[in-house]
């Protein structure tokens, strides 16, 4: 019997509205696949290690319980 898998229901932003609450987020717009990038309170301007990365939406912060 295959496993049922978790399902995450979060929020999709603007890249451009301000970070709430540091943690990691789910952001989209960049590639084809979704990256996970730690953010700041007030970050707008995302990076991944020392390049800009030019995402539109973000969604989260990820919790513990949500990633498992």
């Amino acid at each position: 019997m295959p496993r049922e898998l978790p399902r995450l229901l979060l929020q999709l932003r603007d890249a451009a509205e301000p970070v709430a609450e540091a943690g990691w987020y789910v952001c989209y717009g960049y590639g084809e696949k979704p990256l996970v990038i730690y953010a700041t309170r007030g970050q707008t301007a995302w990076r991944l290690g020392m390049r800009q990365v030019p995402i539109t939406h973000y969604a989260g912060p990820l919790t513990k319980r949500e990633a498992a």
